[in-house]
């Protein structure tokens, strides 16, 4: 369940070299076995996006910065730096099945792709449980 996520602060988020993907961790550090046999430490929940999205920031100006594939990391790992550490105070697929995670301070709104390929998935890597998939389509049990 997404719901989940909900109290997990932020622990990393990254920009996967040479591609669309944006790596985002959430909760308490744990070690795990892949599937490669290798032990890792891991968050408890992961969301992995392939669409674009914007932070807002809850202030006198409302300021916005909007990220997408074509953003430089540099500018992506600058524009995230403030909301690692911060919890999740509500999360919720709203139109289109975007994804609203507000951290209180701020939110971010992830916009699904128009072209009914995933957008985004959230899940948990040390357990066998479904992924939450979304498209502009659906939102599915993977």
């Amino acid at each position: 369940s997404i719901q989940g996520l909900i109290g997990k602060p932020l622990r990393h988020a990254i920009k996967s070299p040479d591609t669309d993907l944006y790596d985002f961790g959430f909760g308490e550090r744990i070690k795990t076995i892949g599937y490669d046999g290798i032990e890792r430490v891991t968050e408890e929940y992961f969301l992995h996006a392939l669409c674009p999205f914007r932070i807002t920031w809850r202030n006198d100006n409302n300021c916005s910065s909007t990220f997408s594939g074509n953003t430089p990391d540099d500018r992506f790992r600058h524009g995230i730096a403030s909301l690692l550490g911060l919890a999740v105070k509500e999360i919720a697929i709203v139109k289109e099945n975007n994804l609203l995670l507000d951290f209180g301070t701020c939110y971010i709104i992830f916009f699904t792709n128009n072209d009914g390929e995933e957008s985004w998935r959230i899940f948990t890597p040390h357990t066998e449980l479904p992924h939450v998939v979304a498209t502009n389509l659906i939102v599915d049990l993977e």
